[in-house]
């Protein structure tokens, strides 16, 4: 699961008194007619999206052992793929 929650599921959208705006900026402010709270349902696609993703690490340097790594996810995914035919007919 990513580990980033969908944005509309924040703090920042959970509610008008977020701590992050003293004075709710942005979300209330002049150019605010309607103040929406966001709750879970409301982007169902985005949901549903988030629910079924597959989140990977994210590398930010180079070195041996990262390498190994990586190379080791790259084989893990052509296994997977090489034997989808046997993994879905198993599944089903």
């Amino acid at each position: 699961m990513p580990g980033s929650r969908p944005l509309h599921l924040l703090p920042l959208f959970q509610s008008l008194t977020d701590e992050m705006y003293a004075n709710g900026w942005p979300r209330k402010g002049p150019q605010v007619f309607n103040t929406y709270i966001y709750k879970r349902g409301d982007f169902p696609n985005s949901e549903f999206y988030y629910s079924h993703a597959l989140s990977m690490p994210t590398f930010t340097e180079v070195n041996d052992e990262i390498t190994r790594t990586i190379e080791q996810y790259a084989d893990a995914f052509r296994k997977v793929v090489s034997n989808l035919d046997n993994l879905i007919n198993f599944a089903t």
